[in-house]
């Protein structure tokens, strides 16, 4: 497994956000990322560091962890518009 610290690709981003979203409305959360872990090759602990650092774009610096890839608010934001979800609901999500 990779460390946790580790950025992920492009790819991984968008993989990591829409798997997120689709795991997490269909069941537990630390399940959700446990599933997604095991996908993409990657801990536990990278799931839960990039699901804060989501939500650190989502809430505008007041919840979550800085110091993401910095293409993660746009991958957020396009993903959130595809979906059209607001950005309480979006935030519900990650929290």
């Amino acid at each position: 497994m990779e460390n946790a610290n580790l950025n992920f690709n492009n790819d991984e981003l968008n993989f990591f956000v829409n798997g997120y979203l689709n795991k997490v409305t269909q069941m537990d959360v630390t399940l959700a990322k446990k599933e997604l872990a095991s996908e993409m090759g990657r801990s536990v602990g990278s799931m839960t560091y990039h699901q804060k650092h989501v939500l650190h774009i989502l809430t505008k610096g007041e919840q979550g962890k800085p110091n993401y890839h910095s293409e993660l608010p746009s991958v957020v934001n396009q993903i959130r518009l595809e979906r059209n979800l607001s950005i309480a609901k979006m935030t519900y999500f990650f929290e």
